[in-house]
């Protein structure tokens, strides 16, 4: 059997700590490599997407943002804003995308959270890079794979790095 250590990292520097949980037992839990973002839903048709996501969870969509080929995502948030959901709009044949779901985990740096989570058993599906491509990104990404092949992506937003500003690093396209 495994330590508490082994199992949630002490050793690389998440220290467990074991809170209680609403049922009584209790939880070990660590610093993690990663903040929980937002679920991003792939959608064939951004409307319908928001008619939809609307319509059962009371969202409401308050933009939308994309490349050079045009809108690509829909935001969508509650009335405190502390809720959102991501509409990520997909072709009809794309048969790349494992699921139609996934979790965008938020980041202070891409390539560290990269390297510890392969260390722990990830995979990496697409290396760090910047979106869009261009003189302006607004956003550094991974995708990643968990054990069971589940896709998640890492996600520094907003950038400040002066290499993030002026494009010198941009390699990734969507």
């Amino acid at each position: 059997m495994r330590t508490a250590d082994e199992m949630y990292g002490a050793s690389r520097g998440n220290t467990p700590s074991v809170e209680g949980h609403e049922s009584g037992a209790a939880v070990a839990t660590t610093n993690g490599i990663a903040k929980l973002w937002k679920p991003v839903v792939n959608v064939c048709d951004l409307d319908e997407g928001e008619r939809f996501w609307s319509a059962l969870t009371g969202l409401s969509p308050t933009g939308r943002h994309g490349d050079e080929n045009g809108d690509q995502y829909s935001s969508m948030e509650g009335h405190d804003e502390s809720l959102w959901l991501l509409l990520q709009l997909v072709p009809r044949d794309q048969t790349s995308w494992i699921g139609g779901t996934h979790l965008d985990l938020r980041v202070d740096d891409v390539a560290v959270a990269v390297r510890r989570t392969e260390e722990i058993g990830g995979v990496t599906v697409k290396a760090p890079g910047f979106y869009p491509s261009g003189d302006a990104p607004y956003l550094e990404w991974a995708i990643m794979q968990d054990p069971f092949g589940n896709q998640f992506c890492f996600v520094k937003w907003p950038l400040t790095s002066p290499a993030a500003v002026d494009g010198t690093s941009v390699t990734a396209e969507l």
